[in-house]
């Protein structure tokens, strides 16, 4: 028997509890596999035996196989991802695969010949497609599409067929490589909720919500027949399959799932009824993914670095198949070699015990390798020197380690800036153009700076702070804005040496987790965890804007912020997720992450958001003896002010002297 041909599930006798073993696959019976929203079940055909398969699970919509590997892939649209399990995984230990830029997935389709795995998404408006773990991601389609939903592919003729239930519905039909498109299916069709191709007879098959339908045509589209159409047993059609003479689908009016004659419609059959919500149907059986030895990219990808499809039957290219790249890379002139096109941003997300860092066009992420971690809040970067600055409140320091390569990073060591008298580092931020970081303390109510090593620390402001949280630097101008959100909640703005502080918002703030500044637009942008808001302001706090207004119902506790092009970047707290939004006009909202453990503030590394600007200070330090910080040149037209170190005052020479241990007590009182 072959492992994709079964799969058995053990429960261990612990404590009294029964100890069970059940095959769900035996290879005797074709099965049908359905998505029940919280679960994902088996039905065996003819004795009609019902297993749940995968269980525990949030909205789980479209599923498909991988009959040789033994590999059940599904899509979550409650928690945003694509996730797989083995079908001999006895404990059922599922993995997330893809969880990056992705919204709604309804469909989604697995290429057992070439083994890639193909999705929809609804709320992105595009088909994507990846290897199997997820990698060498791949946009296929993001043009003339609105709807997208189902998909079926046809490997071994090199074919995909989607459906768009947009303001044109219709179906499509292309190369696997996304190429050659055609329009088969446009009338008589409003929601085309789920499509099979019938191998045997070598026909598409698709469910119409809307017109109560199930319909069917030659692989090119012609000869187009009814099956069936009546709103009584097709009220809400959705997922379809065929087996033998029959076709099945799934009903979300009667929470069943039934059959009919694939030929005429005639004597329809309820299999199973009382279901919680079934969505997707497939069959599971080998003769649904037959292996006819036309793999024209061969087991070594041909010459292809990355990524290999086959072409359209129909194409008018004179090859056989095509290289392709991820993501975020762009093919040589060989037409085979993929490189990355460039310096990608990428997004680092400080998350409770770990720091994650996606890149925004492959979208590949991974996570910073130190050891350690027990509750990062604040994180920064400094791209020149190649580091990166964390704070964690539990263990009540800030640390830093290199941000790509490096012998640090590579060990997993971190290096302790700042241990002692610290205690509740929220919110914490990199000068790139001076070399200096500044935090908050909302334990110490203070805003601190220090050489990027930790050396001259320096208390700029202890006075009118009540709960000091987020922080952000502007030091092309020497201007430092950060937040409180104590009993008087506001949002300041300072010279970085801590003088000429101004009040700039008091209304409508409550909980101000995050901000950042954009000084393209000339404003500043923060998160609101109370008030479920995202605001902006012009630098003085004039002309207030709300970019968003979440729902109370939704309630997603906004903490971090970031701007990059026109999108503001924020963690969902509550949803453990990371959210774009236009920076404007606050439409077009996507899930850019699931599935993080607890997000809160992130950065997003890039030349653009550290762009390069002038250090007046020189290289004499500014001829300052510890710290040369940038002011506005409206305060000081040097632009910068040389400051001493806590326990130190400068003389008359700008030479800091240690304080004598009187004045010591003075500063305290």
């Amino acid at each position: 028997m072959k492992t994709a041909d079964r799969k058995i599930i053990i429960f261990l006798c612990f404590s009294g509890l029964l100890l069970q073993v059940s095959t769900l696959f035996d290879g005797a019976h074709p099965h049908l596999l359905y998505a029940n929203i919280l679960q994902i079940d088996s039905i065996e055909i003819n004795t009609w035996r019902n297993n749940s398969v995968v269980p525990g699970l949030s909205r789980a919509i479209s599923l498909d196989y991988h009959y040789s590997m033994g590999l059940i892939f599904w899509t979550d649209v409650l928690e945003m991802k694509i996730a797989t399990v083995h079908i001999d995984n006895m404990l059922n230990i599922n993995e997330d695969i893809i969880r990056t830029k992705i919204g709604r997935p309804d469909g989604i389709a697995v290429d057992w010949i070439y083994d890639h795995l193909y999705w929809t998404d609804d709320v992105y408006r595009h088909i994507q497609v990846s290897n199997l773990d997820g990698s060498m991601r791949r946009t296929l389609i993001d043009y003339g599409i609105e709807r997208p939903r189902a998909l079926a592919l046809d490997p071994n003729r090199g074919i995909m067929f989607f459906s768009d239930w947009g303001s044109v519905p219709r179906i499509e039909r292309c190369g696997l490589d996304g190429r050659d498109r055609q329009i088969i299916v446009v009338t008589d069709i409003a929601w085309p909720n789920g499509l099979v191709i019938d191998h045997k007879d070598e026909r598409l098959y698709w469910t119409d919500g809307a017109l109560f339908q199930i319909k069917s045509s030659t692989l090119e589209g012609k000869d187009v027949k009814t099956i069936i159409k009546n709103a009584k047993y097709l009220p809400h059609p959705f997922g379809i399959a065929v087996h033998d003479q029959y076709v099945y689908w799934t009903n979300w009016e009667y929470k069943s799932l039934l059959r009919t004659n694939k030929y005429d419609g005639s004597y329809v059959e309820t299999v199973q009824r009382d279901l919680t919500s079934p969505m997707d149907i497939k069959l599971y059986d080998s003769n649904v993914q037959p292996d006819l030895g036309t793999n024209v990219c061969g087991y070594f990808n041909r010459e292809c670095s990355h990524l290999c499809f086959p072409t359209s039957p129909w194409s008018e290219r004179n090859v056989k198949y095509t290289c392709s790249c991820p993501d975020g890379y762009d093919i040589e002139s060989d037409n085979q070699t993929c490189t990355k096109h460039g310096e990608n941003a990428q997004l680092i997300i400080a998350e409770h015990q770990s720091i994650s860092r996606i890149d925004l066009e492959s979208l590949q992420s991974d996570a910073l390798d130190v050891t350690g971690l027990l509750n990062t809040v604040a994180v920064d970067f400094h791209l020149e020197k190649d580091l990166i600055f964390w704070t964690d409140v539990s263990l009540k320091g800030i640390y830093v380690s290199y941000l790509s390569g490096g012998l640090l990073s590579g060990l997993g060591i971190r290096k302790t800036i700042i241990s002692e008298d610290i205690n509740t580092p929220d919110g914490m931020a990199v000068d790139w153009i001076y070399d200096h970081i500044y935090w908050t303390d909302a334990g110490l109510n203070h805003i601190q700076v220090s050489n990027l090593d930790g050396t001259f620390r320096k208390t700029l402001i202890n006075s009118r702070l009540d709960e000091p949280r987020a922080i952000a630097l502007l030091p092309q101008e020497g201007l430092m804005f950060f937040t409180d959100w104590g009993i008087n909640p506001k949002i300041e703005r300072c010279a970085m040496d801590g003088t000429e502080r101004y009040t700039i918002i008091t209304k409508e703030i409550r909980w101000p987790n995050g901000i950042v500044i954009d000084n393209i637009g000339r404003r500043i942008y923060w998160t609101d965890g109370f008030l479920q808001l995202l605001k902006s302001s012009t630098f003085d706090g004039t002309d207030v804007f709300t970019i968003v207004q979440f729902a109370q119902k939704t309630f997603p506790q906004p903490f971090g912020i970031e701007i990059y092009d026109d999108q503001i970047y924020w963690t969902n707290w509550n949803a453990k997720s990371v959210y774009t939004v236009h920076k404007y006009k606050g439409n077009d909202m996507k899930p850019l992450i699931t599935g993080l453990k607890a997000p809160r503030n992130l950065k997003i590394i890039s030349k653009e958001t550290q762009k390069k600007g002038t250090n007046l200070c020189g290289n004499n330090n500014g001829g300052c003896h510890h710290l040369c910080l940038p002011v506005p040149i409206t305060l000081n037209s040097a632009g910068y002010s040389c400051v001493c170190a806590d326990m130190y005052h400068k003389d008359n020479a700008l030479q800091c002297i240690k304080k004598d241990p009187a004045e010591l007590v003075k500063d305290e009182l």
